[in-house]
């Protein structure tokens, strides 16, 4: 691959990317962008690992009985997670249309009170007057799965992988707000952002095509 198309290509990318930011409403920034794009396959490694973990039994027994729940049904899986997060953001009991609601109608009505009922039966859920409410054994049960994957090497690894990106977006919006404030002058873009600006499109249109390129990705080898 050439210059001329490494760049077109690059530019596209940036695009496509400010796009999905707009649409998820988040500032877009170049350098970060590009930094992540460079550590895509880092990235897709680590997010399809905290899945896996998140989703397993802790690798060692503790919480038995919220696995026991989870895998009674597939739906369970889910729907058992809507009821959790319901019941640690309001401990003054939760109503099953809001777990319905949560989960956007992926399951029906029957199949979520079913799930409940099977929580009533193994102990973690209680019910009163139309309420559910959680029970020491599943706050007990659940608080022991966070403290042994809290520790877990992925796990760690995916927090600081976000945290550090996260970071430099903030650093990225810091230093805009800077220099539109105080109106600087100068060479203090990078090149990336100046390709993605517009600054070399004349430039690059007067290079020559690369008529061998057949619009593949190039094979990705390791030079970090």
């Amino acid at each position: 691959m050439n210059l001329k198309l490494h760049v077109q290509r690059l530019k596209k990318f940036l695009l496509r990317q400010k796009k999905l930011n707009e649409d998820i409403n988040e500032r877009f920034s170049v350098n970060p962008t590009v930094f992540l794009w460079r550590n895509r396959f880092l990235a897709m490694n680590l997010f399809t690992k905290i899945i896996l973990i998140l989703n397993g039994p802790p690798k060692i027994s503790v919480g038995s009985e919220v696995d026991e729940w989870r895998k009674l049904s597939k739906s369970y899986n889910m729907i058992s997670r809507e009821i959790m997060v319901a019941l640690t953001k309001d401990r003054k009991g939760i109503r099953l249309p809001e777990v319905e609601l949560a989960l956007d109608g992926e399951y029906s009505k029957s199949t979520i009170i079913k799930c409940a009922k099977e929580g009533v039966r193994l102990g973690l859920i209680r019910a009163n007057k139309g309420r559910y409410f959680g029970t020491h054994k599943l706050y007990n049960s659940a608080f022991e799965r966070v403290m042994v994957k809290i520790h877990h090497p992925d796990v760690i690894a995916f927090a600081k992988f976000v945290v550090a990106i996260n970071e430099m977006n903030r650093i990225a919006s810091v230093t805009a707000d800077m220099e539109r404030d105080n109106e600087y002058v100068g060479d203090h873009k990078t090149f990336y952002e100046e390709i993605f600006s517009g600054t070399y499109d004349a430039d690059i249109s007067s290079l020559p095509d690369d008529d061998d390129d057949d619009g593949s990705s190039p094979p990705v080898t390791p030079t970090a």
